[in-house]
């Protein structure tokens, strides 16, 4: 009886915590999805490998980790989209809203700029439209444009844009570009762009203030306080440096552009956190557990 959404998401959550190796099969023919057990290449034991009839194969895309994406859509015009890795193990398994609903959010002007923006991500993740992201070069404005006809999207309500200027642009370890922008409020909106310029996603967050006055909140938890650091390097709010003390294995964070102590920012919430080990991941980037 629980829906198709709440079936992936389990799926996903046993996949995650090792309870089962899933493999995803793909008919060269019909495009027909189907889940084995990653070990014996049998159906799976104890989980209803049903879940998956009806779907058809949409699309395939290759992430910058090597990763693949599925696009998978039924008769009822549900989107499924598979993570899966080199080896076909699925890594997750996602239900997406229909194009219809998902642009019922996006035109909906009594919504919250933020789901308005989930669901334009959605939209994109899903495969439905192709979006390309201009930024004027004299003004900072934003607009979006569909990625093949080069004009305006079609059904799709890009007021949302409206007031947003561009504060900065980065490139990532992976050649992504990352923009940042701000409207008169102060809200501030990440756009995650490939080299192409095609938007891969769009997240609204707090203001600027806000972020800050979290990371130096010490009756938050320290969950909360680096997930608000982490927000505020993503956005390009604080450009921060990582310093280890060779001797003392002890961490310090420090403004990358002076070095010195970060303005505003009270970092102790890396006090009492030493070096426990270092490790590069498949793009670069080091991993630093403490």
């Amino acid at each position: 009886t629980n829906s198709l959404e709440e079936r992936f998401s389990a799926l996903t959550a046993a996949v995650s915590a090792g309870l089962k190796e899933v493999k995803v099969s793909i008919d060269a023919n019909t495009g027909a999805i189907t889940l084995l057990d990653k070990n014996t290449q049998a159906s799976l034991d104890k989980i209803d490998g049903s879940i998956t009839n009806g779907f058809r194969l949409v699309s395939e895309t290759i992430t910058d980790g090597n990763d693949k994406i599925v696009l998978a859509m039924n008769e009822n015009g549900q989107m499924l989209r598979l993570q899966i890795d080199e080896t076909g193990k699925l890594i997750s398994a996602e239900i997406k809203a229909a194009a219809e609903r998902l642009e019922a959010v996006i035109n909906d002007l009594t919504a919250t700029l933020d789901a308005r923006f989930k669901a334009l991500t959605d939209m994109v993740e899903a495969g439905y439209k192709a979006i390309v992201v201009s930024i004027d070069k004299n003004t900072g404005a934003i607009t979006m444009f569909d990625k093949n006809t080069q004009e305006s999207l079609n059904t799709i309500n890009t007021t949302m844009l409206n007031g947003f200027k561009q504060v900065s642009t980065q490139i990532d370890a992976t050649g992504k570009q990352i923009v940042t922008a701000m409207d008169e409020n102060g809200r501030l909106l990440r756009l995650e762009l490939d080299e192409t310029g095609k938007l891969i996603s769009a997240t609204i967050s707090e203001t600027g203030e806000e972020i800050v006055k979290a990371i130096n909140d010490q009756t938050k938890t320290l969950e909360e306080r680096f997930e608000a650091l982490t927000t505020a390097v993503q956005t390009g709010l604080y450009n921060v440096q990582v310093s280890i003390d060779k001797n003392t294995k002890a961490i310090k964070l420090f403004d990358k552009n002076t070095q010195q102590s970060l303005d505003e920012l009270n970092n102790t919430l890396v006090n009492g956190f030493t070096l426990l080990s270092t490790q590069i991941d498949k793009t670069g980037k080091r991993i630093v557990y403490a």
